[in-house]
């Protein structure tokens, strides 16, 4: 693999990731040093109106597979990108790129919460294209929305299902935890 990069977050420049431990690096530069991947830049960004055909194809790769319980019609994909652009006060898209490549996305709602006396930021879906998982991308997602939010929110809640275990173990490492409540819905069309 070859010499393993400084962090250039580190104070001391000149210690390795590996002489300073992964618990003095942000997750960032970890991600530096995984074999293949070569990271320049990660920028997480609102949605664009160019970026509609990567959005739709990320959505129908995401909801084929078993991080989600069922299929949506496909024109809720496309109803959901407009509505992003539209700027909707109740949805936000979130592009992630790497090196100008669109990776992935977060889908971001909101609601108010008499539970927590407050904004209440639901993170509706969070996809990274298979070829860019595993290299910290969703965890940088989930520090930008926590960031963004921070003094605005009182609480960010997301969904898992049980067999997605990749991300139930970043999710608890990044903070969340479990709820005891058993969600009910009732489809009105």
């Amino acid at each position: 693999m070859g010499s393993i990069p400084t962090c250039p977050r580190q104070k001391n420049q000149n210690k390795t990731i590996e002489e300073s431990g992964p618990k003095d690096c942000p997750p960032i530069c970890i991600a530096k040093q995984k074999e293949g991947f070569k990271m320049k830049n990660i920028k997480i960004r609102d949605f664009t109106p160019t970026d509609r055909v990567n959005y739709l194809r990320q959505s129908k790769e995401f909801y084929s597979t078993d991080a989600v319980i069922h299929g949506v019609p496909e024109e809720n994909f496309t109803r959901t990108f407009d509505k992003c652009i539209e700027q909707s006060p109740y949805l936000r898209g979130l592009a992630i790129m790497l090196d100008d490549e669109f990776a992935g996305y977060g889908l971001l709602s909101f609601t108010w919460s008499n539970e927590v006396g407050g904004l209440v930021v639901l993170l509706e879906e969070a996809y990274i294209s298979p070829q860019y998982q595993g290299h910290g991308l969703g965890s940088e997602l989930l520090s930008f929305v926590e960031e963004e939010y921070h003094d605005v929110a009182k609480r960010l809640r997301l969904e898992v299902t049980s067999i997605n275990q990749g991300a139930v173990k970043l999710y608890t490492k990044k903070g969340y935890h479990k709820i005891d409540y058993l969600q009910m819905i009732k489809e009105l069309s």
